[in-house]
């Protein structure tokens, strides 16, 4: 057992010595009717520190009857030992059988189960680092049963009990809260650039338009679509274009995969990037480089400095700008825009709205990617060359100062994690209560 200056009236003891534990078993998955009952069975996957009130799968009294499956009562306390799963807790809310992966505990009378909920939830860390085995490490009953628990009479406990929950429940409100505040700073960053996209994020080039508060990050964007809504011609301002990509572009140009069992193409000296190499709109890391020969012989391209990638198939939506001479894989399109009608950094920005609208129509479907003509016919609104850097200079500094709160709000979450595991540590200390 491990020293603590407990109170008085506190011990230590080991859950198995305090505590019956037993598991639950798998009806054999060939015979198919016993898996065509109304009684619920639980897998490992479905506990997640909740109570569970139905099933994903559920099996008959015969399955019952012929497997080690058991029957566990209302408000049972489950964990999970196997796997990613090992150490997940849920209470059951209905009467149910679970698998082998999953393991009972019944509490005495001098022990609250929400207190041993609590207390197994902040020792979770500890069970995951005894796991054993190879593809799926689990733990053992026996290690369960090993557990060293910090007992205090049962009339603290649930006081103890009742602040932790009080207390989380004040941080989980709050981390709601963040949450939904980083959901509209999405939002906030497709109000920008729709704003800037129809020409109402800078006015006549010398006036920025209404204030979009993204410090109180109050939206009113009601559909999320609302940036990828195309402009009519009539809409557009003055001196503005309605163009296609295939219009700004001197050449569109496809890449390819050199061949990998062929030695002599590898670890030549031009930067050769897949989808994966994309981190950002301007953050590309090259992991691999070709040679003359393998641009040569395989479909592969060099595009110039300044040649904006765009990804089409496995990570669409992804694009950035080429810092220096490279090559890519069928992944990606280049496009080398005509300098005369539009900035790199413009393209840019348009085009992360543009691609986005591919992934938008296509929510909620299996897509192959962008072919090429898709991509080359998409609209593209031109404002004159002397506005695109006033336009993008006001995006660019709308999204850093979202890039900023959205930092501040992630910050704030890791510090309301980090204060539940301070609440949890004293609440097992004897520390919590006045």
């Amino acid at each position: 057992m491990r020293e603590q200056n407990f109170p008085p009236s506190w011990s230590w003891v080991k859950l198995g010595n305090i505590c019956e534990t037993t598991s639950g078993g798998t009806p054999s998955r060939k015979i198919e009717r016993y898996y065509k009952g109304n009684i619920p069975w639980i897998k490992s996957g479905e506990l997640n520190f909740n109570t569970i009130k139905d099933s994903e799968e559920k099996i008959n009294k015969e399955a019952l009857d012929n497997s080690s499956a058991k029957l566990f009562p209302k408000g049972t306390l489950l964990i999970a030992l196997y796997g990613a799963t090992v150490g997940r807790l849920a209470f059951l809310g209905i009467d149910a059988a679970t698998n082998q992966a999953i393991a009972a505990i019944y509490t005495p009378k001098n022990l609250s189960n929400k207190f041993l909920y609590w207390y197994l939830f902040s020792y979770r860390e500890h069970l995951l680092k005894q796991r054993i085995g190879g593809a799926q490490p689990n733990i053992s009953q026996g290690t369960l049963k090993n557990i060293p628990i910090p007992l205090p009479p049962l009339l603290e406990q649930i006081k103890i009990v009742n602040k932790i929950e009080e207390l989380f429940s004040q941080l989980d409100s709050g981390i709601a809260s963040l949450k939904n505040a980083n959901d509209q700073i999405h939002l906030y960053r497709q109000s920008v650039l729709a704003s800037a996209f129809s020409g109402k994020l800078v006015k006549n080039n010398k006036e920025a338009a209404e204030h979009l508060p993204y410090k109180h990050v109050v939206l009113k964007a009601a559909e999320p679509h609302f940036a990828y809504k195309a402009q009519d011609s009539h809409q557009l301002p003055n001196g503005w274009k309605e163009l296609t990509v295939n219009d700004i572009c001197e050449k569109i140009i496809g890449g390819g995969t050199p061949s990998t069992g062929v030695s002599k193409y590898w670890d030549g000296d031009t930067e050769w990037i897949t989808s994966a190499d994309i981190f950002g709109l301007k953050d590309i890391r090259p992991r691999k480089k070709i040679t003359e020969e393998a641009i040569k012989n395989s479909a592969t391209n060099k595009v110039p400095t300044g040649t904006i990638i765009v990804v089409t198939r496995v990570g669409l939506g992804k694009l950035a700008i080429a810092q220096n001479e490279l090559c890519f894989s069928q992944d990606c399109q280049g496009l080398i825009l005509k300098r005369e009608l539009v900035t790199e950094k413009f393209a840019l920005w348009f085009l992360s709205k543009g691609v986005e609208e591919f992934k938008y129509k296509n929510r909620g479907t299996t897509i192959n990617g962008v072919a090429k003509k898709q991509l080359a016919d998409l609209k593209f609104l031109l404002p004159p060359l002397n506005q695109q850097s006033r336009i993008v200079d006001e995006i660019e500094k709308r999204f850093s100062e979202a890039d900023n709160l959205e930092k501040t709000i992630d910050k704030s979450l890791m510090k309301a994690e980090s204060l539940k595991q301070s609440i949890l540590k004293k609440a097992f200390e004897g520390k919590l209560l006045p």
